[in-house]
């Protein structure tokens, strides 16, 4: 997701292959093993900022020329810590980004019929974490939220989907 070039290429290949790209979902994420300012790593922060932000920014620079062509719907991941705020929290405030970006850019598509919806969720049963967490919100549960996204007709546009562990 970090590298342009190849991301290009994805779309490409896929446009070649399908016809058209009619949604583009940006999932990547993640976190650092050294929480807080004081004493978090910036060479941490400064990987999981060129993911959880430029790799978001890229997509949509590089899907959009697609999208724009079908109307199509570009999702994003961001996080409940996206919409809460977390005592010294970087990953917190790169969602926060994740966030805001997905408004600006759901205006911006809207002027051609476009969509933006971001996806935040609570704790998902993910790799992201070093045990696995049952009683948390399931892959499927997020990709649930997608479908629904995508599924809702031209007259409206899900820009927020909200998503909390039910325990």
């Amino acid at each position: 997701m970090t590298k342009l070039d190849e991301l290009d290429a994805a779309l490409d290949q896929t446009a070649k292959r399908f016809g058209s790209v009619d949604a583009f979902f940006a999932n990547a994420g993640t976190g650092v093993e050294t929480p807080g300012v004081e004493k978090g790593d910036p060479q941490e922060w400064h990987d999981m900022i060129h993911v959880n932000i430029l790799a978001v920014l890229y997509a949509a620079k590089l899907a959009i020329p697609h999208l724009r062509k079908t109307k199509g719907h570009f999702i994003v991941t961001g996080s409940k810590a996206g919409r809460d705020t977390f005592k010294g929290s970087v990953y917190s405030a790169t969602k926060h980004f994740v966030h805001g970006f997905s408004e600006n850019l759901a205006e911006e598509m809207r002027e051609w019929g476009g969509r933006a919806t971001v996806i935040a969720p609570g704790m998902v049963d993910t790799a992201f974490f070093d045990e696995p967490k049952p009683t948390k919100i399931q892959p499927n549960d997020v990709a649930n939220a997608v479908i629904f996204a995508l599924s809702q007709p031209e007259t409206a546009a899900v820009r927020e989907i909200y998503i909390m562990p039910n325990d």
